[in-house]
């Protein structure tokens, strides 16, 4: 647990002068979007001291402030990052303002504004945008009361988050939401934990606004806005309480609950890489060792939310500029963007991908907030599609990942970024082998990860269940892959022909026993160039004794394919 009094006091500092501001009582809501609730008194006012002062016969004409109450308002991405790396505990909802609304801090504004209260010479020394909202004394007396309420140790507010899971429609506990107590001189964290709780300690003051930011250790997720793009440099956060004091506080968040498609689309992002890690991590399978960044893009102008990932920009940490620009494009337009504002943006996001501190994405979702779908078991099964690429990638590393970006971004490029054209290229083009045992890998999983979560996935897909001779998986998979002229090169099933018990597919040979996902896994590398390959690892490794009935079932792949030689 961190408390904002403490942390300030150590903060960096600027040696260079800034232009004093005048101080001002009357807080301009710069975020014109963000719904601010009644004004609250500020604490510890000069104004208000003086007056003591003076009450007492004292006088108060040298007394100046020690302690200011101040808004940022960074006026650029460079701004926006030089604010961000001094690790300051800002607020981005007025410290003298009521929450009265549950939604996204950051609100529609092409910037955004951070509240925070600061010692008056490191306020000084930050040569940023900003303006002072109030000035202070804090008598040195007050200043030690404020430290020893820092230090101790006490629990005060506790609750806990559950989600509806968009397959069982039942409320699951939600893990890996940072909730983040603000007030004044007070600054708190906690992470919910397996069972959805979280723990924070008293607020100075006795309450505190509360806010979900979507962010831990294993990911984080930004949102795209074609209005405000300096959103992209931070991760979602939204406000849900004023002045909370209770305890054993339940935050059941569900559809149609008062709040955004966004907030649940956002959170059910996160829900569906909890069920990926549990599964991952009992059948030892990787995620990457740094953090994630998810781009949640909000789009208002798509007919219906599409997926697309971007594979991995930021983690693989060596896509040229052509590239990430490429792929940027490609994905917004194949996410039914509008044309125009694409063009206008996608150099500046390009940009920032390659630059210092990388805002590059390594899952993107597109979703419009005017919509009326909601998260279902084909988001749930993309989204654990997404996070099948993740786990490719911490197995076979930026290397061979690099080559997969090239094979896309070469293919938009050749095809003129025309959103009907095949997304992956064709599987005569260099590198397609790359993408080829990617996406095979990454589907199938998917679905692999969907039936251990879900049971038996007729309750869920019965439409689905055509072919009485396959696993209704497997009719998901060969149904996809029989509709889809963009990546019929792309053999679907292969890893589900590995493990199951020798259902034959038409014009696929498959007589090989039965393994398990968790040792394909281990086949993966980087010197993996195609699904041959990786089936020779297989045969190898795993099928030592049935040498014969996996070749079969390579030159059927290869056949029906034709992509073992690229």
């Amino acid at each position: 647990m961190k408390h904002l009094f403490l942390l300030v006091l150590m903060g960096l500092l600027f040696n260079t002068a800034c232009k004093k501001e005048q101080p001002s009582s009357n807080l301009t809501n710069t975020n014109l979007s963000l719904p601010f609730g009644k004004q609250k008194p500020v604490p510890f006012k000069l104004s208000d001291y003086k007056k003591k002062l003076m009450a007492q016969g004292i006088d108060a004409n040298d007394v100046t402030a020690n302690y200011v109450y101040c808004r940022f308002t960074p006026k650029d991405e460079k701004e926006l990052e030089r604010l961000l790396s001094l690790n300051l505990q800002l607020s981005p909802y007025p410290l003298d303002r009521e929450i009265i609304q549950s939604t996204n801090t950051w609100g529609n504004e092409e910037t955004p504004s951070y509240y925070i209260v600061l010692e008056k010479e490191e306020y000084d020394n930050i040569s940023i945008s900003k303006t002072i909202l109030e000035e202070m004394f804090i008598p040195e007396e007050e200043q030690e009361k404020i430290k020893a309420h820092a230090r101790v140790a006490s629990t005060g507010l506790t609750g806990k988050l559950t989600i509806k899971d968009p397959v069982t429609q039942t409320q699951k506990p939600l893990s890996g939401v940072k909730v983040i107590g603000s007030d004044w001189f007070y600054y708190a964290e906690s992470i919910t934990d397996a069972n959805g709780n979280y723990q924070l300690p008293n607020p100075y003051f006795g309450g505190a606004n509360i806010y979900y930011r979507l962010d831990n250790n294993q990911l984080e997720m930004r949102l795209l806005d074609g209005n405000a793009i300096l959103s992209i440099f931070v991760p979602i956060t939204y406000w849900v309480n004023y002045q909370y004091t209770n305890t054993n506080r339940t935050d059941n968040i569900m559809p149609n609950d008062g709040r955004s498609r966004e907030f649940f689309y956002a959170f059910s992002f996160l829900h569906g890489w909890n069920q990926f890690k549990s599964y991952a991590n009992t059948n030892n399978i990787q995620t990457p060792t740094t953090k994630l960044n998810i781009w949640l893009a909000k789009n208002p102008t798509a007919e219906a939310d599409r997926f697309y990932a971007v594979p991995m920009l930021r983690a693989s940490n060596g896509v040229n500029q052509t590239s990430a620009e490429a792929i940027i494009k490609q994905a917004l337009l194949a996410s039914n963007w509008d044309p125009i504002l694409v063009d206008i943006i996608t150099p500046t996001l390009a940009n920032w991908i390659g630059g210092t501190v990388s805002v590059g994405p390594d899952v993107f979702f597109s979703y419009n907030p005017i919509g009326t779908n909601w998260p279902d078991y084909n988001y749930m099964q993309t989204v654990i599609h997404e996070y099948g690429h993740v786990s490719h990638f911490a197995i076979a590393g930026p290397s061979m990942w690099n080559k997969i970006v090239e094979q896309i971004a070469t293919a938009a490029i050749a095809n003129n970024f025309d959103p009907l054209s095949p997304r992956y290229g064709y599987g005569t083009e260099p590198n397609a082998a790359y993408t080829a045992l990617s996406e095979s890998w990454a589907e199938d999983l998917s679905w692999e990860i969907m039936k251990s979560l879900y049971g038996d996935l007729t309750v869920y897909f019965p439409y689905y269940n055509t072919y009485n001779s396959f696993s209704a998986v497997q009719d998901l998979i060969r149904l996809n892959t029989n509709t889809s002229y963009q990546s019929n090169w792309i053999p679907y099933g292969v890893h589900f022909d590995l493990t199951d018990n020798g259902e034959t597919e038409i014009g696929i040979t498959d007589n090989v026993g039965i393994t398990s996902f968790g040792q394909l896994y281990q086949q993966l590398s980087a010197n993996n160039d195609s699904i041959g390959s990786y089936l020779t690892n297989v045969k190898t490794n795993i099928y030592s004794g049935s040498i014969s009935q996996v070749d079969d079932l390579i030159n059927s792949y290869d056949t029906k394919y034709h992509i073992r030689g690229n």
